[in-house]
């Protein structure tokens, strides 16, 4: 690792953003697995995806099956991120799992770090441009309204929208 990129995954991002958007995400999907990371089959990638982490990368990342991924993604795996089967991720959508505690008043950002996980449960939809925060499970069944902030859990089957969703 280098300065918490995985050479590998460098070498697939690399390679995926002289693929053509859409048409090459069975071939994106094979070079992320490639990279290390669990991706399930029958998942496609309508670009590349920004993969960011200060520390682990590859094993924190578990990708179901029949996913779709859309263009301009990020996601953090400081904590581990889960993404179940048949989840459909829209353009611009951030997933993030690591954050910073308030710290005393000369310091409002302490530089300590807490990380916690994100699961988005089968069958979701998460819309244009959500942002999913740390510790947040997105409950089966569920939409993320475009440009939700997701700021707690949502239970299964609902849909949420908004800032904060």
């Amino acid at each position: 690792m280098v300065h918490g990129v995985h050479a590998r995954y460098v070498v697939a991002l690399a390679v995926a953003h002289l693929m053509p958007r859409f048409s090459a995400g069975p071939v994106v999907a094979h070079l992320y697995r490639l990279a290390g990371f669990q991706i399930g089959r029958d998942t496609t990638f309508g670009g590349p995806v920004r993969i960011l982490s200060g520390t682990r990368f590859a094993e924190n990342l578990v990708i179901g099956e029949d996913v779709l991924i859309s263009t301009d993604v990020t996601i953090n795996v400081d904590a581990p991120v889960y993404i179940g089967d048949s989840v459909s991720i829209g353009p611009f959508v951030r997933i993030y799992t690591a954050n910073h505690p308030v710290g005393p008043s000369s310091s409002r950002m302490s530089r300590e770090q807490s990380n916690r996980p994100v699961t988005i449960e089968h069958g979701t939809w998460i819309r244009l441009g959500a942002t999913i925060l740390p510790g947040v499970t997105v409950g089966r069944g569920s939409i993320v309204g475009a440009g939700s902030v997701v700021t707690r859990d949502v239970p299964p089957n609902s849909f949420v929208d908004g800032n904060p969703a």
